[in-house]
C-alpha cells in the first residue's frame, strides 16, 4: 500500500522535471530569437546608414559633375569671346598691314589660320570634355538609382526576416505560456 502511494508522487516529480526542462529549453529558444531580432535590427540600421552615406557621396559627385560642367561651359564661352576678340584685332591688323606691305598681310593670314586651327582643336577638346562630364553625371545617377534600389531590396528582405523572427518569437512565447500553465496545473 505504501509503494502505491509513492508511485503518483514519483510520476508527478518526473512530469514536473520534464516540464521544467521543456520550459528552460523554450526560454533559451526565446532568448536566442530575441538576440537574433536585436542583431537583425542593428544590421538594418547599419545598412540604412551605409546606404545613406553612399547616397550622400553620390549626390556630392553629382554636384561636382554639375560644377565641372559649368566651369567647362564658362571656359568655352570665354575662349569663344577671346577668339572673337582675337579675330577682330587680327582683321584690323590685316587692314593696316595691307596698306603697307602685302607680305606682312600674307604672314598675318597664316598666323590667323593657325590660330583658328588651334582654337578649333581646343573647341573640340572642350566639347569632348563636356561630353565626358555628361557621361560621368549620367553614370553617377545610374549608380545612385541602383544603390537606392539595392538598399530598398535589402531593407525589404530584412523586414521579411524580422517578421518571421517576430512570428517565431510569438510562437515560442505562446508555447512557454502553455508549458508554464501545464506546470502550474500539475503543481496544483
Amino acid at each position: 500500500m505504501h509503494e502505491k502511494d509513492d508511485y503518483p508522487e514519483a510520476a508527478f516529480e518526473q512530469a514536473r522535471t520534464s516540464l521544467d526542462a521543456a520550459l528552460a529549453s523554450s526560454q533559451q529558444a526565446r532568448e536566442m530569437l530575441e538576440r537574433q531580432l536585436a542583431e537583425q535590427t542593428a544590421e538594418i540600421a547599419r545598412l540604412r546608414a551605409s546606404s545613406e552615406q553612399e547616397i550622400a557621396r553620390l549626390n556630392a559627385l553629382l554636384q561636382e559633375a554639375h560644377a565641372s560642367k559649368e566651369v567647362l561651359r564658362q571656359e568655352q564661352a570665354a575662349a569663344l569671346a577671346a577668339r572673337d576678340k582675337d579675330f577682330k584685332q587680327e582683321r584690323e591688323r590685316h587692314a593696316a598691314q595691307e596698306r603697307h606691305l602685302h607680305e606682312e598681310v600674307d604672314r598675318a593670314r597664316q598666323a590667323s589660320k593657325q590660330l583658328e586651327a588651334g582654337l578649333a582643336r581646343e573647341h573640340q577638346q572642350r566639347l569632348r570634355s563636356e561630353e565626358a562630364a555628361a557621361q560621368t553625371l549620367e553614370a553617377g545617377r545610374r549608380m545612385l538609382r541602383e544603390t537606392q534600389q539595392a538598399a530598398q531590396q535589402v531593407e525589404r528582405e530584412l523586414r521579411d526576416q524580422l517578421t518571421d523572427q517576430a512570428r517565431l518569437l510569438a510562437q515560442a512565447q505562446a508555447e512557454d505560456a502553455a508549458r508554464a500553465q501545464r506546470l502550474n496545473d500539475l503543481e496544483r
